[in-house]
């Protein structure tokens, strides 16, 4: 009955994502090497089955499962550069997204940790001059979206030109949506101010504190930012909507646009060094990961959307851009399997794929994990 169910499952993901495909892709299919398995058995086969039709969708990444701290699987399908014939694998590096905000909400749980700040202290403690309708939101607002501030505090985009100063001044005289800590709603600008607050404790630029702090513990190998002259850019996936490239992130301008809450480069190994590193208690103490876990309204907690599911408590963070990415790391805590998946393709500029990946995934690893 299991097999039959995933049949049926790819048959439906496999509609759910066909997409016109390019001359140029169906050129670089007839002479690139077929993505390869790292393991065998019963998983790999599925995953072979659901990946393959995926990338015939479409579709094109990199996916890693892993129980415990061992990596069952790890893969890439599609490709990372159409107009190069050059295929993703799990060596790629993609743009994460909004995966960044888990570094920043983990950056801010290690200074609590070490008694810098706490979740009740209001943003009026870490800036002169709030307006007065902010300067009582708290840490623990910023985190877990519920400060009432806006989504963005950009006009033109990820890659507006923006000092901190700027940032600050433009998060600071935005309007409400709601009354900080009465509802929530997703604020980039509250992980950007997250990042600011982070740097302003520590007294060290975000990025430094990223790699020294969080990386470097985690045994991150490849943690890059946006524009990074040292990228390694033939590994860097480009971004593609409807077979359109849309983007290359080791040519992305960083600006604090987005700082803290976007604006990594990463491979779906590192991300999930990063995972164990927190489950592992390395970066954090196990106590503040579960404390990390609570969420004040529907779903968002500090850093992650923390949900049940029939596979258990499910601890997560996705990522979004219009340049074709997407992606999510799914920490699936009762049972000790963490599932990366990073996408490089969309089929159009409403589609967002990892929404339907994630649990589709999910279903083909629980259903062939023995």
């Amino acid at each position: 009955m299991q097999s039959f169910n995933l049949k049926i499952g790819l048959v439906i993901v496999a509609g759910l994502f066909t997409v016109p495909r390019s001359v140029k892709s169906m050129e670089c299919a007839t002479t690139a090497r077929p993505v390869s398995a790292n393991t065998t058995g019963a998983l790999s086969s599925a995953l072979d089955s659901y990946v393959d039709s995926l990338a015939a969708a479409g579709l094109s990444g990199a996916v890693l499962v892993a129980r415990n701290d061992t990596v069952l699987d790890a893969r890439g399908f599609g490709y990372a550069n159409i107009e190069k014939c050059i295929r993703n694998s799990d060596a790629t590096l993609f743009d994460i997204g909004s995966i960044v905000k888990s570094f920043t909400a983990v950056g801010i749980a290690q200074q609590i940790e070490k008694g810098r700040l706490k979740e009740t202290d209001p943003v009026s403690r870490f800036f002169k001059d709030v307006p007065s309708d902010k300067a009582g939101i708290t840490v623990g607002q910023l985190l877990t979206h519920t400060s009432g501030l806006q989504s963005f505090h950009d006009t033109a985009g990820d890659f507006e030109v923006m000092s901190r100063a700027e940032a600050l001044r433009r998060i600071f005289s935005d309007s409400l949506r709601f009354a900080p800590g009465t509802k929530e709603a997703y604020s980039n600008s509250g992980y950007t101010l997250l990042g600011m607050i982070l740097e302003n404790v520590t007294g060290v630029g975000l990025q430094t504190y990223f790699r020294n702090s969080i990386f470097a513990p985690s045994g991150i190998k490849e943690g890059w930012f946006w524009g990074e002259d040292r990228m390694p850019e033939d590994r860097v996936a480009r971004g593609y909507v409807a077979n359109d490239e849309k983007g290359n992130p080791a040519k992305w301008p960083l600006t604090w646009a987005g700082i803290g809450a976007s604006g990594i480069v990463m491979d779906v190994r590192d991300l999930f060094r990063f995972a164990k590193a927190i489950d592992n208690g390395v970066l954090i103490s196990r106590a503040t990961d579960q404390s990390m876990q609570r969420f004040p309204f529907r779903k968002w907690a500090e850093g992650w959307e923390v949900s049940q599911t029939p596979y258990g408590k499910l601890v997560m963070k996705g990522g979004a851009s219009e340049f074709g990415f997407t992606g999510q790391l799914r920490r699936y805590v009762d049972r000790g399997v963490t599932v990366v998946f990073l996408l490089n393709s969309r089929r159009n500029d409403k589609d967002y794929p990892h929404v339907e990946v994630g649990p589709a995934l999910a279903d083909v690893v629980f259903a062939n994990l023995h």
